[in-house]
C-alpha cells in the first residue's frame, strides 16, 4: 500500500513528464513550459514537506540524460548555527547504501536469469 499517494502521484508525473521529453540538452528541458511547471509544483512540495513534516532541511535534484535540469536546497543544514541546506550540502548516506546495493543484486540475478532463459 501506497503511504503517501500525492507524493506517488507527483513523482510518477514528474517522471512521465521528463522520460516523455524527446532529447535535448538539460536547458531546454528546464526552459519546457510542462517541466517548468512540474519543477514548480516539486519546489512547492517539498518545500511544505520540509516546513510542515518535521523534516530539518532536504536538497533535491532532477537529473535528464544525465544533465543537471533543477536542483534547490531546503531548510537547515545546521539548525543551532541556522546554516542553511544548498545544493552543495553534503549528506550522511546512512541506510539508503543498502538500497543501492539490493538494487545492483537484484538487477544482476535478473540478468543472469534472462541470460540462463534466452540460452536454453
Amino acid at each position: 500500500m501506497i503511504k503517501n499517494p500525492s507524493r506517488a502521484i507527483l513523482i510518477g508525473s514528474l517522471a512521465a513528464l521528463l522520460l516523455s521529453t524527446p532529447p535535448l540538452q538539460a536547458q531546454a528541458v528546464a526552459e519546457d513550459p510542462g517541466v517548468k511547471e512540474a519543477l514548480h509544483l516539486l519546489d512547492l512540495w517539498i518545500d511544505a514537506q520540509v516546513a510542515y513534516g518535521q523534516i530539518p532541511g532536504a536538497a533535491a535534484a532532477v537529473v535528464h540524460d544525465q544533465e543537471l535540469v533543477w536542483a534547490k536546497g531546503y531548510g537547515l543544514a545546521n539548525r543551532e548555527e541556522g546554516i542553511p541546506v544548498t545544493t552543495g550540502t553534503r549528506f550522511s548516506i546512512c541506510s539508503i547504501s543498502k538500497l543501492f546495493t539490493i538494487g545492483g543484486l537484484l538487477g544482476k540475478a535478473t540478468r543472469e536469469l534472462a541470460f540462463q532463459f534466452i540460452c536454453l
